[in-house]
């Protein structure tokens, strides 16, 4: 049985290597922590992950609460926990997935909006619980689809509701049973599109709130109507027309609380002014508010509960502070709060769950920590070791990791480590510190090692190393990385090697060693590389 109980990484693992009891991990990934992907309900005050809850077998996309404690979600999965459910389900306050189980073809839901009586789901899609519905559908407190059907042309994005007016906005320029480029207010009774028609020239597929009669929209829009609009405009709920707003900025989300507009997205400034993604204006004026937190990466959602702001995106420090990709604010204040569940990935969206917080996205774990490239994980204890891996990047690919009592060599087809060369073969220190140690072969790279006491057996795709001529595979000083004087000849990559006794088996392309004819798999003496 797989071990559900080991920590997974947020990318992916490309060489392992066991030493004594620790294994030694290698890959692309930044954060480790419990597999518990996608979705995950976490307490409000330090972000404590309750594992007791179900999860789903893919991303999730858009969650909403269903005011009892429970809540809906909907992605590109097909199991939650134990149950199959294609891509919408919906999880109760004990934890359990219901027996609601209408499912949606295609894509599915990108957003969910639920008002106390009924759920209204938006994405792409053309059949939903069995039944025709082009994008855009609605389902009673019982589960069963209602026959309001809106009929859109192409991708909803956004789902409010103010009054009994829905508005939505995506990709359409035909819903209602009318003609409505991104933008359309709805009937809530009959789902035909009223006479309100704010006509933007381009996808409104950001953020989308109203607010007594204001609708706050951002997107990819210059112009809303007759008005110049840069990406967030401020609509009257009535009318349709722009109202005055002095700020213009695109966002990927906003959300209004008491006089307060958030926004968060890609942009360095606002008006001028320094915002690293992340900003306060007035609602009414646009005027930008002194708040101003530094994240290092994007926002891409915001949720309010309370006196609080969270935020989810591809962050992972705030303040200078970690917050792997998700965080709140105290509203009242504006600090950064101690709250940290630290995803392994962008959380993109939240919701209530009792008292509680659900957190959404494509992360594959939470309450993670940082280690980026290099790990070590101790089986015996389940923790992993202070080894880090302090450098930005390897300039190409690592094809073999193997560990000796005080060193990690790695070898491959990189030229650099950090700012420092290092052509295919490096060696670095228990920390994870790259050693002068150089070898520098020339060619395509390293592809197999093997330890030896103080040396260092070497196959892959090279002509020199250790400032010797050597074909494919080489013997190695550990200490001045100097080639020994054991030197096969293969004619080809050598690909796998691996010895016994006083034997190196080695596997490749080569079809002669030394001038003998050995096609792919051979036997080479330790002596005399015979």
């Amino acid at each position: 049985m797989i071990d559900s109980t080991l920590w997974v990484p947020n990318g992916f693992v490309s060489n392992m290597y066991l030493k004594d009891s620790v294994l030694y991990i290698m890959g692309v990934f930044t954060y480790w922590g419990p597999n518990r992907p996608y979705g995950q309900l976490v307490d409000t005050s330090v972000g404590t992950p309750d594992y007791t809850k179900p999860y789903p077998n893919g991303s999730i996309s858009a969650v909403a609460s269903d005011s009892a404690g429970g809540f809906y979600i909907a992605g590109h999965f097909s199991l939650v926990g134990d149950s199959a459910r294609q891509r919408l389900a919906h999880i109760d306050a004990n934890g359990t997935v219901t027996a609601w189980n209408p499912g949606v073809n295609i894509t599915g839901i990108r957003d969910m909006y639920f008002d106390g009586n009924i759920l209204y789901v938006g994405g792409y899609f053309t059949v939903i619980a069995g039944q025709p519905r082009n994008n855009i559908a609605a389902f009673d407190l019982n589960g069963n689809l209602l026959p309001w059907d809106p009929n859109s042309n192409n991708i909803i994005d956004r789902i409010t509701k103010k009054g009994n007016k829905i508005y939505v906005t995506g990709y359409f320029s035909f819903i209602g049973g009318q003609s409505r480029l991104y933008i359309a207010q709805l009937d809530a009774a009959t789902g035909l599109a009223t006479s309100w028609n704010a006509n933007p020239d381009d996808y409104v597929n950001g953020g989308l709130q109203a607010v007594d009669d204001r609708l706050y929209v951002s997107g990819n829009f210059t112009m809303m109507g007759t008005s110049p609009r840069n990406g967030l405009a401020v609509l009257d709920t009535l009318s349709g027309n722009c109202l005055p707003f002095q700020t213009e900025t695109p966002c990927f989300d906003l959300i209004v609380t008491g006089d307060t507009l958030f926004i968060c997205g890609i942009f360095d400034s606002i008006n001028g002014v320094a915002r690293s993604g992340l900003a306060a204006l007035d609602k009414t004026t646009g005027t930008l508010l002194p708040w101003n937190p530094i994240l290092n990466d994007a926002p891409l959602r915001l949720y309010v509960s309370g006196n609080t702001l969270y935020t989810g995106g591809e962050f992972d420090t705030v303040n200078t502070a970690s917050r792997p990709h998700v965080c709140s604010f105290n509203l009242g204040t504006g600090q950064l709060n101690n709250w940290n569940p630290a995803c392994g990935a962008a959380v993109t969206d939240f919701c209530p769950a009792g008292g509680s917080l659900y957190l959404a996205g494509g992360f594959p774990n939470i309450n993670c920590i940082r280690r980026k490239t290099l790990a070590g994980f101790d089986l015996r204890t389940n923790t992993f070791t202070p080894l880090e891996f302090p450098y930005e990047y390897i300039g190409g690919l690592v094809n073999e990791m193997v560990v000796t009592d005080h060193r990690i060599y790695l070898g491959g087809s990189f030229t650099t480590v950090g700012n420092q060369s290092r052509n295919g073969l490096l060696a670095l220190d228990s920390t994870g510190q790259l050693l002068p140690w150089n070898p520098n072969p020339i060619g395509y790279g390293i592809h197999c090692i093997v330890p030896d006491d103080s040396v260092l057996y070497v196959g892959g795709w090279f002509q020199s190393i250790g400032g010797q001529p050597r074909y494919n595979i080489a013997c190695i000083d550990t200490v001045t990385g100097a080639a020994l004087p054991w030197s096969p000849f293969a004619n080809a990559p050598v690909h796998c090697m691996t010895k016994a006794d006083s034997l190196m088996y080695i596997g490749g392309e080569f079809s002669f060693i030394n001038a003998q004819s050995c096609s792919r798999l051979a036997a080479i003496r330790l002596d005399s590389g015979i």
